[in-house]
């Protein structure tokens, strides 16, 4: 029997009340799922995503790096050494070969 892993992430908001026009990101809300086959996903993408992680933003096992992108474009928390022109570039070019 196939066993997979499934990830799912919200984004925006649920209510009408106090959204602007102008608030694209914040109309609607959006649920994402993926679902991976779960040895793939122990044996090669959860690695893969880790060493990302750890090569980019450093590893600290009492406060995992979670990839939330508001975060991410705020270079705010672990993010910080992100400020830097060419550790956003390399970041994002890892990133995009996950």
């Amino acid at each position: 029997m196939a066993r997979y892993r499934l990830y799912l992430d919200e984004s925006g908001d649920h209510t009408v009340l106090g959204v602007r026009p102008g608030d694209h990101d914040k109309r609607h809300l959006g649920l994402f799922g993926c679902a991976l086959d779960f040895d793939y996903c122990h044996s090669m993408f959860c690695p893969a995503l880790d060493a990302f992680k750890e090569a980019h933003l450093g590893k600290d096992l009492d406060d995992p790096v979670i990839l939330h992108l508001e975060t991410i474009h705020a270079k705010r928390d672990c993010f910080k050494v992100l400020q830097k022109k060419e550790r956003w570039d390399a970041f994002w070019s890892d990133f995009y070969v996950l």
